[in-house]
């Protein structure tokens, strides 16, 4: 029987081409982009899935496209109560290089959700000896916008007009504007949040908000409204 004899040298050589197609030499993770919106605002009480979700795409230097291989991570959502989330997508190379990236998810309450909602005074405070009185009803959108709602009927001892605020994830904002018939010189701004509780179905507002007249001084004043 004739011995099989292959020289040192084809050994190694076919040793260092094998040990340079290790995965140990890849360290390079994929990139994920992330379709669609990020942040991306979703209406309270919608879905958002895999037949929703706008997606993500994924790329390895080595490996090439990977997004056929992309899993997206949606339980850290809950559509049903406004607030901040992230879903996030994952996916690794053949090297088992991992990469993960995040969508910022505003689960926001629309302005036809508060449609035709009464509110009650909870709780109020006074600022500069002048006590701030809000009666009103978040009734309607302001032009397009979804997660814009109008306040009717805000009567702060200046004036009693209406004022849109905007709304994402839980917080509101009243942009700095001057109230609709009030005239001019009057100007109102404030900030809060908005949250419902799942099992009594009630809407709580904290606001604050700073209201200015030119023949008044500027008052300042925080509220706490609930839904009736």
């Amino acid at each position: 029987m004739k011995k099989l004899f292959i020289p040192i040298a084809v050994i190694a050589i076919t040793t260092f081409i094998f040990s340079g197609c290790s995965k140990d030499d890849d360290t390079e993770s994929p990139v994920i982009t992330i379709l669609g919106d990020n942040p991306y605002k979703l209406a309270v009480g919608s879905t958002f899935n895999a037949t929703t979700d706008p997606g993500a795409t994924a790329s390895d230097n080595n490996d090439g496209d990977l997004t056929g291989d992309l899993v997206a991570d949606y339980s850290g959502l809950d559509v049903n109560v406004a607030g901040e989330y992230e879903v996030h997508y994952e996916v690794a190379d053949k090297a088992d290089n991992l990469a993960d990236e995040h969508r910022l998810m505003y689960v926001t309450h629309t302005g036809s959700q508060l449609a035709g909602i009464t509110w009650a005074v909870d709780d109020t405070l006074t600022s500069s000896g002048t006590t701030i009185n809000l009666t009103y009803q978040v009734n309607t959108l302001v032009s397009s916008s979804t997660f814009r709602a109008l306040i009717d009927g805000m009567s702060d001892g200046f004036f009693t007009n209406s004022v849109y605020m905007d709304m994402e994830a839980n917080r509101i904002t009243i942009p700095t504007q001057t109230p609709n018939g009030a005239g001019s010189g009057k100007v109102i701004e404030g900030s809060g949040t908005i949250s419902r509780n799942l099992v009594s179905g009630v809407y709580t507002m904290r606001i604050e908000y700073t209201i200015t007249d030119t023949s008044n001084p500027t008052q300042t004043a925080s509220g706490v409204y609930i839904s009736q």
